[in-house]
């Protein structure tokens, strides 16, 4: 056999494994074609599926979600009937328990004022008598140092009326008449004495104190001489004077 021959024969099998080749790449692309349109239908029946299952959750969820809402709306009416008809007992019960501590509160001011009044009626009493008993005291001591001093006063003006023995002319004439100055100086500390003791008596009688002022009309001095008596009792520690008020009173 030739070579064209060969040739010849080499194109005839190429030509024929060619159609082959088209014949199997058209069943090829036909199953291909069927198998994308057996897909597609089976993806829009399987959406068409999806779309009436979910239609009917949705339609099951709103179903059970009304029903939950009425179940708590029913639940709700149930619990706001319940606590109206519950409140009103409550509130007269508070009124009650409140009504009855304020009358307890009132029982118990009450006592505490009587017991109160009473601490105070005794106190004022216990301090009246009190005072009352210091007063007499202070008066009935003022009055023992007043007669002790009067006394004491009386002895100094006798023993300054003793006459002194005569003395010869001869020497000074002058001096006879010295015993009035004595006999004054013996009465002065006498009327001291008895002033001090109106003052006393008279703030023992007034525990509030007194002014200088009011002490001039009851002692019927000035008041230099008041204040020289206040000076004297101040320094004796007898009578306090408050630098504010101006008011003189016992120690």
């Amino acid at each position: 056999m030739t070579r064209v021959d060969e040739m010849r024969e080499l194109t005839g099998r190429l030509a024929v494994n060619h159609a082959e080749r088209r014949q199997a790449l058209g069943n090829l692309s036909r199953e291909v074609n069927r198998q994308r349109a057996d897909a597609v239908m089976a993806h829009a029946a399987m959406a068409t599926e999806q779309r009436a299952t979910l239609t009917a959750d949705r339609a099951t969820l709103h179903q059970a979600v009304e029903a939950m809402r009425a179940g708590l709306n029913v639940v709700h009416a149930a619990m706001a009937a319940e606590q109206r008809a519950t409140l009103p007992a409550d509130r007269a019960a508070l009124h009650q328990a409140v009504d009855a501590m304020l009358a307890d509160l009132a029982v118990v001011h009450a006592a505490m004022a009587t017991e109160l009044r009473a601490f105070l009626q005794d106190d004022r009493e216990t301090r009246s008598a009190a005072v009352a008993t210091e007063r007499t005291d202070l008066r009935r001591s003022l009055s023992e140092m007043a007669q002790v001093w009067r006394e004491f006063a009386a002895s100094r003006q006798a023993a300054g009326r003793e006459e002194p023995a005569p003395v010869a002319p001869v020497t000074r004439p002058a001096a006879e008449p010295a015993a009035e100055p004595v006999a004054e100086s013996a009465a002065r500390p006498a009327e001291d004495e008895d002033i001090t003791v109106r003052i006393l008596n008279y703030m023992a009688e007034h525990p509030e104190g007194a002014k200088l002022v009011e002490l001039e009309p009851v002692l019927g001095l000035a008041r230099p001489q008041v204040g020289k008596h206040l000076r004297n009792l101040i320094d004796s520690g007898k009578v306090v004077k408050d630098p504010d008020t101006l008011v003189y009173t016992l120690t």
